[in-house]
């Protein structure tokens, strides 16, 4: 059997490095919701694309037409940029069911 003052350094020395051990784990935790936070948004982003997925498949054409008749730059870019909305539409909607490969 150990003697009395080993024992209680042994618990001294497991309590401190239990203490350590749960600063490192906040510290982690801390650091791993910061370091996530711009890939939630993102997939924020991907949720709602996919939920106005079917609006703009819809929208795009007319609205591609309206903005090509007019006599300004900036309507003749967005009318290009509606023109090929449904393409961008379906580049990044990705389908939940269809494995994905690496």
């Amino acid at each position: 059997m150990h003697p009395e003052r080993e024992l209680a350094l042994i618990a001294q020395r497991k309590s401190v490095l239990q203490l350590r051990i749960a600063l490192r784990r906040t510290e982690c935790a801390h650091a791993a919701t910061t370091v996530l936070r711009p890939l939630t948004w993102l997939d924020r982003a991907i949720a709602l694309g996919r939920q106005i997925s079917p609006y703009v498949d819809l929208a795009a054409g007319p609205l591609a037409s309206i903005f090509t008749r007019t006599e300004s730059n900036a309507g003749r870019k967005f009318g290009w940029l509606f023109r090929f909305a449904r393409l961008l539409v379906h580049a990044f909607r990705r389908s939940p069911t269809r494995p994905t490969s690496p």
